[in-house]
């Protein structure tokens, strides 16, 4: 479904795509340059931030973010076990510790009640992610950082737009990154990211971090990388912006769709939680069921070659081959939803059809 999304969007602008592309070749403006200007100060406008950068994928943004905050060796940094494993796998690139916290499981976002039960003399920052398109619980999550005079990165790949008690996700801590993955709620044709901050500081970190260490050509005062974002890549971002407002609401209107749905089939799950005076992007639709249900819709993923189930995430990033040695305790939460979430497809261009015939399906799938 993912796919037929991507499908569905491009075709509506491949003339205007097509038209930005030409216009880089045209000028030669293939790295950095005009486009990336422009749309830094658009990302920044719609999330209220003061600075914006944008770089080479979201998972270079949470890497220059580590960065930023100067974290050190075997210094610690508290995140969760259930997502995708970029802020753990920079927080080990960096040769810092992974403390992992569980999960509210209502929204499958870090706990704040978990998070002060970790923190100790080498903690530095807490990096809260913004999961399936809600914004983590970042005030109580702030004010533990204040008070304990920790860092907060907020990984917010999979929730640009996202808003709670009109807090913006991506600006609401001291960084927050993003994601421009095609399949994100904004993507773009390719790899991409930014990182926002209204701190003078870290923008001017991010900028010589993104650009092998210089601000000004031949200007290195420090060790950079090369994560600069393609100008063309931005003008395909530039279009897809234009849409995002009006995908923002057909996406609230799918999720009310397959909640009336579920509700009027009598299917045995739990739907989405969304707190309250929170716009979600719904970047995924996820629901819980019993574990012997998940496993028959496992099954059923084998064979289907139209119809998935997604499920994010079979495991614990602490069970993972790679970051088994960072494993601390077992985290009840985190480890019942790995065993019995799946999701839905979704995207903003499905339409009610579509819709009923998944519920339909998947009604049979738990009824068997």
């Amino acid at each position: 479904m993912n796919t037929d999304f991507l499908k569905i969007q491009n075709k509506s602008i491949s003339t205007k795509l097509a038209k930005s592309l030409l216009k880089n070749i045209k000028n030669s403006d293939f790295i950095l340059g005009e486009n990336v200007k422009i749309l830094e100060k658009k990302l920044s406008k719609i999330v209220g931030s003061k600075y914006c950068c944008t770089v080479s994928s979201g998972t270079d943004a949470l890497l220059i973010a580590l960065k930023s905050i100067g974290l050190k060796k075997n210094e610690e940094v508290i995140t969760s076990p259930f997502s995708w494993l970029s802020a753990v796998e920079m927080i080990v690139a960096e040769g810092a510790k992974p403390v992992f916290c569980d999960i509210d499981p209502l929204t499958f976002n870090i706990n704040p009640n978990e998070i002060t039960k970790l923190i100790n003399k080498k903690t530095r920052a807490i990096i809260p992610i913004s999961l399936f398109g809600q914004i983590c619980d970042i005030s109580k999550i702030n004010k533990i950082a204040k008070k304990y005079k920790l860092k907060v990165i907020e990984d917010a790949a999979q929730s640009f737009g996202s808003k709670q008690e009109n807090i913006n996700s991506c600006n609401c801590a001291d960084i927050s990154t993003t994601s421009f993955f095609p399949t994100k709620p904004l993507g773009t044709l390719g790899d991409g990211g930014a990182c926002f901050t209204n701190s003078d500081i870290y923008y001017k970190k991010f900028l010589r971090l993104r650009n092998h260490g210089q601000l000004k050509k031949g200007d290195f005062s420090t060790v950079g990388m090369n994560s600069r974002f393609d100008a063309i890549k931005a003008g395909f971002l530039l279009e897809k912006i234009k849409l995002f407002n009006k995908e923002l609401l057909l996406r609230q209107k799918i999720y009310k769709n397959y909640c009336n749905l579920i509700n009027n089939s009598s299917i045995d799950v739990q739907l989405p939680f969304i707190k309250p005076k929170t716009i979600s992007v719904f970047a995924q639709f996820p629901l819980l069921t019993s574990e012997r249900n998940r496993r028959k819709i496992q099954e059923f993923n084998k064979l289907s070659k139209k119809i998935k189930f997604p499920i994010f995430y079979k495991e614990p990033i602490y069970n993972l081959k790679p970051y088994k040695i960072y494993f601390q305790k077992h985290l009840l939460v985190t480890e019942k939803i790995c065993k019995t979430i799946f999701c839905l497809p979704f995207h903003p261009y499905m339409n009610l059809n579509d819709q009923k015939k998944i519920i339909y399906q998947l009604k049979n799938i738990i009824k068997k």
